[in-house]
């Protein structure tokens, strides 16, 4: 028979309390994310009104910072709610008919301590006002401290607010001063620019629900924001809702009227479902806008652009967003490249706007990511949106513009060929006729060249034609990297593996007074003609400068290339001078083509 055992002694769980809420304060990596709790706090507590403000500012040692201000005329807050609000883990949220509480957790309002100083002023309709703060809230919370926070209430809070000059909510509602916001407070009077505030207010807050918008209803705000940023002088009214396109453009003939060249530009289709069932019995709402570039360039002007200003790079903004109280959450811009999904070339998936709400969702602390659901119900949530992307192919819009574009990308190959063709054509017209006497007594006949290209081709050419001409072993032809032609030095085919024996030759059209390589390796140089004139420098890559010479034997002009006499190199550079060569050598003359008459095309 077992003995029966000792009580057992308890352990008491224990909480580091300083330490988490460091930890949670410093979750926030986005100072601009205090307006997404500004707004939803506003919003738990039945506000009407919010009004923000973003103040430069000094300290007492004339350092620049930034003061923010938030005031609502919500319900208010009595003590154990202003204990939660300091608190951690802790919500006192009101029952506001008609609203469901957006924060839970007592969490987000941890990212008020990166403040130095936090002040509150509140009251609830026929209670005392209460004025409660934390100075060196900050400093203390990046210790690793307890804030010390203070209260007072009725007649004495109400002439400490005043003194200290801090706004009064009245009847009912809260004021939140936040002084010195970050240690980086002067940097970011920039970042709280009302550009930058409005446009975070309707991407990322409760104020930018797309709800109105995945339900194809007038967008109706929770309640009036007014902000007054650091560029400005007065508060004025923020427009409500996500910046969703206003109407859906499909019809090619009147997109033609708006681009001609590339009326996909301004393409736009819009597709939204309620309530869809998903595995697991899960339900999201889903709104997709396809929209072309210059209409979203048009309708977003803070996407950055080349040689234009912008908050934001397309790919920080357009994609797959994943929501919760249709407001967007996290980006997950890959989910679009599966391989099941449809390829609509013209409408660019990776830059369409996807939002996906999903109140099963469960966030960080921090709000900024749904990284606290679990992995079956994020697998459902991407394989409905999948399928229903996949289901948008056989959308009438989007088939008859798929035709359409692609005649109209025929059209505009066709258009481009033929234009590319009548250039050429044009530049063959243009064209001289040359002919030269070979050392067997025939002609000939070439054209001119005008390129580098056709330099090289030329020179294929007459190394079959007429090999002794320009006195070099070609071993290889070749553009790679740059290296046009490989030579052997000393004429000796024993030599056709040692490097040292192995030279480059460099072709110009026309060589002048800096060429793009080193003359370190350089053994000739093989140009059309040139207008420099012995004396003068040429330069390289590498900043070495030679002199270009002359001399001439017999009929027969010379070119060289001439280090300096304090240079490093030693080697003179061979300079043919194809054009004067053929001249001197093989009886060159040139003639107009005839199919070219006074400038223009014949004919």
């Amino acid at each position: 028979m077992s003995q029966a055992p000792n009580t057992p002694e308890r352990i008491e769980v224990r909480v580091d309390a300083a330490k988490e809420i460091r930890e949670i304060s410093l979750d926030f990596l986005n100072p601009i994310e205090i307006l997404r709790e500004a707004t939803a706090n506003a919003y738990d507590a039945g506000a009407q009104v919010l009004t923000l403000r973003a103040t430069p500012d000094k300290d007492i040692s004339g350092r620049r910072i930034l003061t923010l201000e938030s005031t609502d005329d919500g319900v208010g807050m009595d003590q154990p709610a202003i204990e939660a609000f300091f608190g951690l883990g802790l919500s006192e949220k009101p029952k506001i008919p008609g609203r469901t509480p957006l924060g839970f957790k007592g969490h987000g309002t941890k990212i008020y301590y990166s403040a130095q100083e936090l002040w509150v002023v509140t009251r609830r309709e026929g209670s005392d006002l209460i004025v409660a703060w934390a100075d060196k809230a900050r400093e203390h919370v990046l210790q690793g401290r307890l804030p010390e926070v203070l209260f007072l209430r009725g007649k004495e809070a109400e002439e400490y607010a005043q003194n200290r000059r801090l706004t009064i909510p009245s009847p009912s509602g809260t004021t939140l001063r936040l002084i010195d916001y970050t240690p980086d407070s002067g940097r970011l009077i920039d970042d709280f620019k009302r550009s930058a505030v409005e446009n975070y207010l309707r991407w990322f807050t409760v104020y930018g629900s797309f709800e109105h918008v995945v339900r194809a209803t007038s967008p109706k705000p929770p309640m009036d924001v007014r902000l007054q940023a650091t560029d400005d002088s007065t508060t004025k009214q923020v427009l409500y809702g996500h910046p969703w396109p206003v109407a859906d453009r499909t019809d090619l003939k009147a997109l033609r009227e708006l681009d001609p060249r590339r009326p996909y530009n301004y393409f736009c289709k819009s597709f939204r479902k309620v309530d869809l069932v998903i595995s697991g019995g899960y339900r999201i709402d889903i709104a997709v806008a396809f929209e072309g570039k210059q209409g979203r360039l048009d309708r977003d002007p803070l996407i950055r652009r080349q040689k234009t200003g912008g908050l934001y790079f397309e790919e920080d903004r357009y994609g797959l967003w994943l929501c919760r109280d249709h407001i967007p959450i996290e980006l997950k811009t890959d989910w679009l490249q599966d391989t099941e999904l449809p390829v609509f070339e013209f409408l660019e998936p990776r830059r369409a706007l996807v939002l996906v709400n999903c109140n099963d969702f469960f966030l960080t602390a921090n709000r900024g990511s749904v990284g606290n659901s679990q992995a079956t119900l994020l697998q459902a949530v991407r394989d409905g949106v999948i399928e229903f992307l996949s289901g948008l192919e056989d959308d009438d819009d989007l088939a008859r513009f798929r035709e359409e574009y692609e005649e109209e990308r025929l059209r505009r190959v066709r258009d481009k060929d033929r234009k590319a063709f009548l250039r050429r054509l044009d530049r063959y017209n243009r064209k001289k006729h040359c002919t030269i006497a070979l050392p067997d007594g025939s002609e000939f006949r070439f054209f001119e060249p005008q390129r580098e290209i056709t330099l090289f081709g030329l020179i294929a050419q007459l190394q079959v034609k007429d090999p002794t001409l320009l006195d070099l072993d070609i071993l290889d032809y070749d553009d790679h990297q740059g290296i046009d032609l490989l030579v052997r030095r000393g004429h000796d085919p024993s030599d056709l593996l040692e490097r040292d024996k192995v030279a480059y030759v460099e072709l110009k059209y026309e060589l002048r007074s800096n060429i793009n390589h080193a003359f370190d390796n350089l053994h000739a140089i093989i140009c059309w003609e040139t207008y420099i004139k012995p004396g003068f420098p040429v330069t390289d890559a590498a900043d070495q400068t030679f002199t270009l010479t002359e001399s001439t034997t017999g009929a027969v002009t010379y070119s060289t290339l001439a280090p300096k006499p304090d240079s490093k190199l030693s080697h003179q550079i061979r300079v043919v001078v194809l054009k004067r060569l053929l001249q001197e050598t093989r009886k060159y003359r040139d003639a107009k083509n005839p199919r070219h008459i006074n400038g223009r095309r014949a004919g």
